[in-house]
């Protein structure tokens, strides 16, 4: 029991310097996806109104949307990439 606990502990450990190896690209990454999810979603709102006739309406939707969009697509992201982590470190 005492092994797997320090195999665990071992584990969370490499892994963690791994994320702080990587912090830079990290925030990089995510700074990116945020800003050109938003971007996206605000201008796809902005042709809708444009097409449509509406004012602000759909450009504000668009905002809205993309706040969620991002979000998830961030969690599948990096839940992705800590497998990905834990993975190497198994073999």
């Amino acid at each position: 029991m005492q092994m797997a606990k320090a195999s665990d502990q071992h584990k969370t450990e490499a892994l963690m310097d791994s994320w702080a190896s990587t912090r830079v690209y990290v925030f990089l990454q995510t700074t990116a996806m945020v800003v050109v999810g938003t971007i996206l979603f605000a201008v796809a709102g902005y042709l809708l109104d444009l097409w449509l006739g509406t004012s602000p309406a759909f450009f504000i939707v668009g905002v809205l949307t993309a706040f969620p969009a991002v979000q998830v697509a961030l969690y599948r992201k990096f839940k992705s990439y800590g497998k990905t982590k834990i993975d190497n470190l198994n073999d």
